[in-house]
């Protein structure tokens, strides 16, 4: 998809617009360490925040009991079935690969 170009007026400013694009920039200038300091006050600000978060919920899960943390069901091991009785443990057999089920399904 091809860019849109934008148009541009051909209309040249007037005295007074000019004098008063060079008021904004020389205000915006004049204001940019300001917003720059402010703007790093308050990125600060966010940081000590984030941290003190951070190590309330460390806290929080340290003073938690072992069990009532929720464990992560992706590092157990598949459950265990159990045969007869004096019988070996045996577990889930292996799911069939894609060419057996292309052979079961005909």
């Amino acid at each position: 998809m091809a860019k849109k170009q934008t148009r541009r007026s051909q209309r040249s400013l007037t005295f007074e617009e000019k004098a008063h694009l060079r008021r904004l920039r020389s205000q915006v200038e004049a204001e940019k360490d300001e917003i720059i300091r402010r703007g790093r006050e308050v990125f600060a600000a966010h940081e000590r925040s984030l941290s003190e978060t951070i190590e309330a919920l460390k806290q929080a899960r340290e003073s938690l009991p072992p069990l009532a943390m929720p464990c992560d069901t992706s590092t157990t091991p598949p459950p265990i079935r159990h045969g007869r009785a004096g019988s070996r443990p045996k577990r889930d057999p292996p799911s069939p690969g894609l060419a057996a089920l292309s052979r079961m399904m005909g």
